[in-house]
């Protein structure tokens, strides 16, 4: 089995088995941060630990649906001795910048995990979790090659890219060209189509 396979396997068995605790016991502590980007903006991030705990690996995940959603499975993250931090994508909720799908997510996350990565409470090991958009992140961070980031483990995502992203540009970019964009009793943007197909 290849270190890349035991890795997730240790982390997929470890996502099994937060769900599977009753209650949280350890003194988990929740603080709000902005985490600043390369460009100078600065994403909104919660940062989940037991402070008795000086020093651990580290489960991330970015999110457009609302970090606060993913409050119940990042607390058992941390109740399981993880630090689980959970940030806003560029745009959304209190993050500051303009939410654009997929457009920003590989270097926001590079530089999210880079910013974990030189925090005291950081073991040097970070992985990522959620499915959905949330997994596409995953994959656009993990090909940045950020320090630090060991494991990725989307779910409910493609795992190609480009396929998927060109089908929509293709699909905006004739009904922009002919302009069949419009719904019933209005007309409807390209731009709030194109928003209106990430999910």
């Amino acid at each position: 089995m290849t270190t890349a396979l035991r890795q997730f396997t240790l982390f997929a068995v470890t996502l099994v088995a937060l769900f599977n605790v009753s209650s949280v016991s350890a003194e988990v502590r929740m603080e709000t941060v902005m985490v600043p980007m390369r460009d100078g903006m600065r994403l909104t991030t919660d940062i989940y630990r037991d402070d008795a705990i000086k020093s651990a690996p580290v489960a991330l995940m970015r999110t457009p649906y609302n970090k606060e959603r993913a409050k119940a499975v990042a607390e058992r993250f941390a109740a399981a001795g993880y630090v689980a931090v959970v940030q806003d994508n560029r745009g959304k909720f209190a993050s500051e910048g303009t939410f654009f799908p997929y457009d920003n997510e590989g270097q926001d996350g590079f530089d999210a995990v880079e910013w974990i990565s030189k925090q005291t409470w950081c073991g040097g090991r970070i992985g990522m979790w959620g499915s959905s958009y949330v997994g596409a992140t995953q994959w656009q961070a993990a090909v940045e090659h950020p320090p630090g980031l060991t494991t990725i483990t989307p779910t409910a995502t493609f795992s190609s890219f480009y396929p998927p992203l060109s089908r929509s540009l293709i699909i905006a970019t004739t009904i922009s060209m002919t302009g069949i964009c419009h719904e019933p009793g209005g007309h409807r943007d390209v731009a709030e189509w194109r928003l209106g197909q990430v999910h």
